[in-house]
This record gives C-alpha cells, sequence and structure tokens, in this order.
C-alpha cells in the first residue's frame, strides 16, 4: 500500500511500530520460556512396583546435612522377612542437573537392615537411587526423595 497523505503516512509507522513491539514481546516470552525449561532435570516420580519386597529408607541424623551421613535400609520379602546377604548399589544425586552423583558405601549388613554412608556434598533436594540383588537373583529399586541441610 502506499500512502497517500501524511496521516496515512503516520498510521503505517504507528502500525510498523507496533508490529515490531509485539514480535519483539513474543520472542522474548518464547526465549524466557525456553531457558526456564531447560533449567533442570524433569523428575517424574518411581513407578509403582509390585516385586512384593519392602524397602525402608532412615537417615541417620533425622535431618541430612552436608558431609558424611548414615542411610539405613530395611530389605523384606512378600513375607514380611528380612531379606539377608544381598547387593546393594546407592546412587545420591540432586535434583537438578550439573552436580556430579554420590555413591554410597556400605558399612554393614544385618538382619535385612544396610547401613551406608553417603558423603552429602551439597545441601538441598536429592533423590536416592537403590538397587538391592538378592541371592535368589531378584533385584529390587527404588527411589526416595531426600533433603540435605
Amino acid at each position: 500500500m502506499i500512502p497517500r497523505s501524511d496521516s496515512e503516512l503516520r498510521a503505517l509507522r504507528i502500525d510498523h511500530t507496533l508490529c515490531g513491539r509485539r514480535g519483539a514481546l513474543l520472542l522474548t516470552v518464547l526465549l524466557l520460556t525456553l531457558s526456564v525449561a531447560g533449567c533442570g532435570r524433569i523428575q517424574r516420580p518411581a513407578p509403582a512396583t509390585d516385586d512384593g519386597y519392602s524397602v525402608t529408607l532412615v537417615s541417620e541424623p533425622a535431618q541430612s546435612g552436608v558431609g558424611t551421613g548414615m542411610l539405613i535400609l530395611t530389605l523384606r520379602d512378600s513375607a514380611n522377612k528380612p531379606v539377608e546377604g544381598a547387593t546393594l548399589e546407592v546412587i545420591g544425586n540432586m535434583s537438578h542437573a550439573g552436580m556430579v552423583p554420590v555413591n554410597g558405601v556400605m558399612q554393614s549388613a544385618v538382619g535385612g537392615e544396610y547401613r551406608v554412608s553417603m558423603e552429602w556434598t551439597m545441601s538441598g533436594d536429592w533423590y536416592i537411587d537403590i538397587t538391592f540383588r538378592t541371592r535368589d537373583g531378584a533385584e529390587v529399586s527404588r527411589r526416595f526423595p531426600i533433603r540435605v541441610e
């Protein structure tokens, strides 16, 4: 469209300026949305399991802090009997990206109770992935959230 008068020319300039501002605003919102979406891992709850095993986790001290802590894990079978002699893998990850995982070190295992020391490297929200491998070949995995102060 070719403007025929000064008023039409001003209207075109105003319209062009508004479109430029709307486009810049839309681009800004889009970039902010994408940057926030990329800031962390998407955490999904662990799927419900129907493997017949019961796993509990207790932190010692009750409120974990940065430094050395102890996790007490209990594994019981479907008859609620302690499961002894399982091998155990414990990995702690922070709930946000960019942190190195922490591996637990088993200290003792008696009566289905497994004591694992953890070296908490930073305060914040963590999740603990636990995998037991029983003597009869069953693999029992669970995920627990934990807060480190």
